[in-house]
C-alpha cells in the first residue's frame, strides 16, 4: 500500500504549519499525557457506551480484512505486543475520547464484540490464525460464553492494552501535529481522518457519505470504493473550498479546510442544497477533463511530451477551477483538441505556472495564479 499511494499522489498534502509566535508551544506545555492499561473487557464496554468514539457511521472506509482483524485478536489471547492506543480527551465533554492513534485495532474489537451493527465485519468469525487453530470459525460469543475455551476467555478479556491519554488541549492544531508525529513513520495518512473527529455537525458526514458513493472520485483516483483513508472526501473537500470559497483562502491549507468544513456544518439548513450543486459541478468539471484529457490523464502533470502517472493536486485545483465556468467547458466539449493543447503549452512555457504547481503551491499568490492563469487561456477558446 506504500508504494501504491506514492506513486499515485504528488507531495502536496496538507502540511501543518506551526504558528510563528510560539502558541503552539504555550499549548503543549499547558498540555499532558498519562498512560493507563485498559483491559480488553474496559476498552469494548467503553466502545459500547460510546465513550471512545468511533463514529460507526464510516465504517464502509474499513481498512483491515477478517484476517488482519483475527490476527489482532489472537495476539491479545496470547498476549503478544500489540501497538498502543492514543487517545484525546474532548475538553467540552470529560471522560469522553476521540482517537489519535490506533483506530482500526479499536474498531476490531468493536466489531469482534458485535458494537457495529452496520458494519459487514461485525460480529466476524476468527479465520486464518495460524497459532490457535482451535479457534478458527470462533465468534465474540463463542470466545466468551461458551464452555470450551474458558482459559482464552479469560486471556482476552483481562488482557492490558497500552493507552496513552492526551488532556489540556485547546486547538485542533496541536491535535494535527500530534497526529502527523505519530504516523511519521509509517504510511502518510490523510488529514480528513483527524478533521471527521473534530468537526461536529452534519456537513463532514454528507461529505463523507457523497465521496464514497461517487464514481467520478473512483476513477479520478484509480479505486474501486471508498478510499480507507479518506483521500476521495479530502479532495473533494479541498475543491470545494479552492474553487468556491478562495476569496477565504488565507495561506494555511489545513486551517481553510478545517474552517469550511466547520462553517458548512454550522450553516448546513442553509448551505446543504448549494453545497451538494457545487459537489455535483466539481464532478462535472472532472469529467469535462476526462472527455478532453482521458481520464488517466486528468490532474496530472505533463512533463517532456507526455502525462505524468502521479495525481498532482494543484493542477487539479486549476482544471477544475477551470471548467466549472458552464461557458468555458461548453467551449471546452466542443474544441477538446485545442483545450488540451492550452493545457500542455502552459505546462510547456510558464514557468510561474510550473512552479505554482510543483514548489510552491500553498501560498496565496501561487493558488490565485494557477487557478486563474489556466482559466484565462481556456476562455479564449
Amino acid at each position: 500500500m506504500p508504494n501504491e499511494w506514492s506513486s499515485l499522489f504528488d507531495e502536496d498534502e496538507e502540511d501543518v504549519e506551526l504558528s510563528p509566535e510560539g502558541s503552539i508551544l504555550t499549548e503543549l506545555r499547558d498540555a499532558y499525557v498519562y498512560n493507563l492499561d485498559w483491559t480488553v473487557s474496559t476498552l469494548i464496554a467503553q466502545l459500547g457506551d460510546g465513550t471512545i468514539d468511533l463514529q460507526p457511521q464510516y465504517q464502509r472506509r474499513d481498512a483491515w480484512t477478517v484476517q488482519r482483524k483475527s490476527k489482532l485478536i489472537e495476539s491479545l489471547i496470547l498476549g503478544l505486543p500489540v501497538p498502543h492506543i492514543v487517545l484525546a480527551e474532548r475538553p467540552e465533554t470529560k471522560g469522553t475520547f476521540l482517537i489519535l492513534d490506533g483506530k482500526q485495532r479499536l474498531t476490531t474489537l468493536a466489531q469482534f464484540a458485535g458494537l457495529i451493527p452496520a458494519s459487514q465485519y461485525n460480529g466476524f468469525a476468527l479465520r486464518d490464525l495460524p497459532l490457535l487453530q482451535n479457534l478458527n470459525g470462533a465468534t465474540y460469543i463463542d470466545l466468551i460464553e461458551s464452555s470450551k475455551h474458558p482459559e482464552h476467555k479469560h486471556a482476552f478479556l483481562n488482557q492490558p492494552l497500552r493507552t496513552a491519554i492526551l488532556r489540556g488541549w485547546k486547538s485542533s492544531e496541536l491535535l494535527h501535529i500530534i497526529f502527523h508525529r505519530l504516523n511519521s513513520q509509517v504510511v502518510p495518512l490523510s488529514p480528513q481522518e483527524l478533521r471527521q473527529a473534530l468537526i461536529v455537525g452534519p456537513f463532514m458526514g454528507f461529505l463523507n457519505d457523497y465521496s464514497a458513493s461517487s464514481q467520478t472520485m473512483q476513477w479520478l483516483l484509480k479505486l474501486d470504493g471508498p478510499d480507507f483513508r479518506m483521500r476521495d472526501s479530502e479532495i473533494l473537500l479541498r475543491l470545494l473550498g479552492l474553487t468556491t470559497y478562495l476569496d477565504r483562502y488565507r495561506g494555511d491549507l489545513r486551517r481553510f479546510l478545517d474552517e469550511i468544513a466547520q462553517w458548512l456544518s454550522d450553516n448546513w439548513a442553509e448551505k446543504s442544497a448549494e453545497t451538494e450543486e457545487n459537489l455535483s459541478s466539481i464532478e462535472n468539471a472532472i469529467e469535462t477533463w476526462g472527455m478532453v484529457l482521458g481520464r488517466e490523464h486528468v490532474g496530472r502533470k505533463f512533463t517532456d511530451g507526455k502525462y505524468e502517472p502521479r495525481l498532482n493536486r494543484a493542477v487539479l485545483d486549476s482544471q477544475v477551477f477551470s471548467a466549472r465556468d458552464a461557458t468555458v467547458a461548453e467551449r471546452m466539449a466542443a474544441d477538446p483538441n485545442s483545450a488540451r493543447h492550452i493545457f500542455e503549452e502552459l505546462m510547456m512555457s510558464d514557468e510561474s505556472y510550473r512552479k505554482a504547481i510543483e514548489s510552491t503551491t500553498k501560498s496565496i499568490g501561487a493558488v490565485e495564479y494557477r487557478v486563474s492563469r489556466l482559466h484565462q487561456r481556456l476562455a479564449v477558446l
